[in-house]
């Protein structure tokens, strides 16, 4: 599956040497997804709307992790289904904020 340029720049803020960048009473989830314009906002939200749908395995939802380009994983498997369903929570949450 081929993820898309969007998630790619999100993703890559996932990543152990950036951490001490992410400003105080910030976290990871919010610091990756500051780092996205609208649009690409958008894009994550509807790409993530269709896998996290479509009852994805955990081991699927690692790949799209890792193929977004996060430099960080996770002992438990099933964490890559907690951050993807928080960024998309967060994102759908933004967006009806905003009047979507």
């Amino acid at each position: 599956m081929k993820v898309p340029d969007a998630l790619y720049e999100m993703c890559g803020w996932f990543d152990l040497e950036l951490e001490e960048n992410i400003p105080e009473g910030s976290d990871d989830i919010s610091y990756a997804i500051g780092h996205l314009s609208e649009d690409e906002k958008g894009i994550v939200k509807d790409f993530l709307t269709e896998i996290l749908t479509g009852d994805p395995s955990d081991k699927e939802l690692e790949a799209v992790w890792f193929d977004g380009g996060a430099r960080v994983g996770f002992a438990d498997q099933q964490h890559y289904r907690v951050y993807l369903e928080e960024i998309w929570r967060r994102l759908k949450a933004e967006g009806s904020s905003q009047g979507e």
